[in-house]
């Protein structure tokens, strides 16, 4: 004997309620609040967090570049401070030391980089009044800012924006 209860049961079957499959599917993530807030908020952090996680990349390149220049820096120091100035064959082992860390000569706008401008050139000897030899190393650095423009900020497009810039002080050893 067919018994109908009513006309939905006759179509969806006797004991299933009115409701459509994705529904039922949807419906406990509805009911859990907590699921969908933690849904939306991952949906919206999601770029911003990548983004963090590359950009970590060039900013741990540049910091790093800039501890290897000041190394090599520091080590022509210790050559100068021998010899009282800074010599040119100093500068050429400071340029090699520097191309072999991915850090060879380049030229922007027509000045020739790394520089030298502002170091001691004239020997000074160990006696003299003020024994100091200073050492100043220019050299362009990476654009950071160019990473804002991938996402519509104001970065600028050139290809060196600021500069790594070591002015190290020592005293001279020289006697004559």
């Amino acid at each position: 004997m067919l018994r109908i209860s009513s006309p939905v049961s006759c179509i969806f079957g006797g004991d299933r309620p009115f409701i459509s499959g994705w529904f039922q599917r949807f419906a406990p993530l509805a009911k859990e609040e907590r699921g969908v807030s933690n849904l939306l908020v991952t949906i919206l952090l999601l770029p911003l967090l990548l983004f963090l996680v590359f950009a970590i990349v060039p900013v741990f390149v540049y910091s790093i570049k800039g501890a290897h220049m000041n190394t090599a820096v520091s080590h022509a120091l210790k050559e100068a401070e021998a010899v009282g100035y800074v010599s040119p064959e100093i500068a050429s082992r400071l340029n090699d030391r520097l191309a072999a860390l991915g850090m060879g000569g380049v030229t922007v706008n027509g000045t020739g980089y790394p520089s030298y401008a502002g170091s001691t050139e004239s020997k000074v000897l160990r006696d003299d009044a003020d024994p100091t030899v200073k050492l100043a190393v220019k050299y362009p650095a990476p654009n950071l800012s160019r990473m804002l423009r991938a996402i519509g900020g104001q970065g600028s497009a050139q290809k060196a924006e600021g500069f790594y810039y070591i002015v190290l002080y020592g005293r001279s050893e020289a006697y004559e």
